[in-house]
């Protein structure tokens, strides 16, 4: 009796390993060809603009393009300038977050930071009609993160945000690129104003807390970071706050999902709303060309791309999403309904195949491959 009961259970376990495998929309397809097959497909596009308000961002070759994405079990694949590095700008903004829910609570992060999208510039110091920003992913709500972080001057918050953002990165170590943080502290008169705005309305509590808490934001935007490492930290919270290369618990499963959950509608700035329709997929933008995005339970995606559409996003970056999103099936409200492992769609519209702009990649045919291990 006792060995027909292990072997039950062990065939029960084996029998859900194998759905959850087959329902992961990267089952059984070659994921590095799949990067390479988008990447030439896209390299050409010179659409947009590099970002010059911060006057050493103006200095990138926008030529740059790099990929990245970390499966949850800790595969990573990656494309052309993956390990080039670039400032964080915005995408530190959800792990602020994170720190902050981390260090004071949902309930205090909740009474301080909104989660609704603003209608506004991402970095307008307008409030809401509750008196506060509109949520975490503004420069305001980010600025309201780093002040309500009490953790001294802005040399030392900054240094536990950083050793935070490490502890969920590719290598476990991340910098500051002094040249950028300097060229934030030259032209940050508008993130100043808002921080006497967030005081005024008593989101900031003093005058200490508005000064060092601006410090720590500009430093924070000023990380060095490539598409290796964002990939990782997009997967951990892909993985429920499981660092997916050590296993071990960075940050919990609520905060995980609070964090991404609010990525869905406020991450792409004003764009945001045509990014679920189209993409479907939760990220975060930031200045530098870089894009964070997050599939729950499958994957973390990064993509670096310096030049930018009117929003402040990476026009090549938002491509790159979509043509993954659209051939992989990663929408996360359609299910999965992409390639499948056999090739055939399952969709009602044909998947990605570069119609936007290919001029000749040098790959083609099927992205799946039945021998992949990964």
């Amino acid at each position: 009796f006792l060995f027909i009961l292990c072997c039950c259970i062990s065939l029960m376990y084996y029998y859900q390993r194998r759905k959850r495998l087959f329902l992961n929309p990267l089952y059984g397809v070659d994921v590095q060809r799949t990067l390479e097959m988008i990447y030439d497909d896209l390299s050409w596009m010179e659409d947009g603009n590099v970002a010059t308000y911060i006057p050493q961002l103006g200095n990138v070759d926008p030529n740059q393009f790099g990929i990245a994405l970390m499966k949850v079990d800790g595969h990573i694949y990656s494309v052309g300038d993956a390990s080039v590095s670039f400032s964080i700008q915005s995408i530190c903004k959800p792990f602020l977050y994170a720190f902050g829910i981390q260090f004071n609570g949902e309930d205090f992060m909740a009474s301080k930071i909104g989660v609704e999208p603003s209608g506004a510039a991402f970095n307008s110091e307008k409030l809401s009609d509750e008196g506060k920003p509109f949520n975490p992913f503004i420069n305001a709500g980010a600025i309201a993160c780093c002040a309500n972080i009490a953790l001294g001057d802005g040399d030392t918050r900054f240094e536990f945000i950083l050793k935070f953002m490490s502890s969920l990165s590719y290598t476990g170590v991340l910098g500051m690129d002094a040249a950028i943080y300097y060229s934030e502290v030259d032209t940050a008169d508008q993130n100043r104003l808002i921080g006497k705005v967030l005081h005024e309305a008593a989101i900031i509590e003093n005058e200490y807390d508005m000064t060092h808490g601006l410090e720590s934001y500009f430093m924070a935007c000023s990380t060095d970071v490539n598409c290796l490492e964002l990939a990782t930290m997009a997967a951990c919270l892909g993985n429920n706050g499981v660092h997916p290369m050590s296993g071990l618990d960075v940050i919990s499963s609520d905060i995980a999902s609070a964090v991404t959950s609010v990525m869905m509608t406020c991450g792409m700035y004003n764009g945001a709303g045509n990014w679920m329709v189209n993409v479907g997929i939760p990220a975060k933008s930031g200045v530098s060309g870089g894009i964070l995005a997050v599939v729950p339970g499958v994957c973390g995606i990064a993509v670096f791309s310096p030049r930018l559409d009117t929003h402040g996003n990476s026009v090549r970056g938002m491509e790159v999403c979509s043509a993954l999103s659209q051939t992989l099936g990663l929408h996360t409200l359609l299910g999965g309904k992409g390639k499948s492992v056999g090739g055939k769609d399952r969709s009602s519209k044909a998947s990605w195949d570069g119609s936007k702009g290919s001029k000749g990649s040098r790959t083609g045919g099927s992205i799946t491959n039945k021998d992949s291990k990964h």
